[in-house]
């Protein structure tokens, strides 16, 4: 094997791989879950996740967390903690003025080639995050931001608030319990 190869084959869930310093195009709106294909799931089933791409500044944070001692039975993925950013994100009483806000005042001010890292949000979530997108605020002649854009800027806020990781584990919580009742009412149906 090239030590290229071996250098992937090693590389831990979280390393960023070196292509990434390039700027990547928004993510495909596609459905996806880990015991189906996509054109097998039910649109309406709340365990399908939706492909985005976190700043890797931010995605740093969520890494973090999830190397935390405090992340254990359960072990939450990325996935249940950055929609657990995002959930806690939208429990302000100003949440869309507070996410546009820091994009338009800071998101937008850093480099737009920073490296992303490709990671999953829950669906109820994504669909607070497709309310934001689909937003005047977010249409002309407003900048038009994507679904990675709002995704970072719910971690950056909560990181920039301090909110305690008790509290994003609880979130975590919350949304599993949440998904199961979605998912048990989607059954009995």
């Amino acid at each position: 094997m090239r030590d290229d190869t071996l250098t992937i084959l090693f590389m831990d869930h979280f390393s960023l791989p070196e292509n990434m310093s390039t700027p990547h195009p928004p993510s495909p709106l596609g459905f996806t879950t880990p015991c189906t294909k996509a054109s097998q799931a039910q649109m309406d089933d709340p365990r399908q996740t939706v492909a985005t791409r976190v700043f890797h500044e931010e995605f740093q944070c969520v890494k973090a967390l999830y190397m935390d001692t405090e992340n254990y039975a359960p072990q939450f993925s990325a996935t249940d903690l950055i929609s657990a950013y995002i959930s806690l994100a939208f429990t302000f009483d100003n949440a869309e003025s507070l996410i546009f806000t820091y994009l338009h005042t800071e998101l937008l001010l850093r480099d737009q080639r920073t490296p992303r890292r490709q990671e999953a949000i829950w669906k109820p979530q994504y669909l607070l995050l497709r309310a934001l997108q689909r937003s005047p605020l977010n249409c002309d002649p407003h900048p038009h931001f994507t679904l990675d854009h709002f995704t970072t800027a719910c971690i950056a806020i909560m990181v920039k608030k301090e909110i305690a990781k008790h509290n994003i584990f609880g979130q975590a919580r919350k949304n599993t319990v949440a998904r199961s009742i979605g998912l048990k009412n989607t059954q009995q149906s």
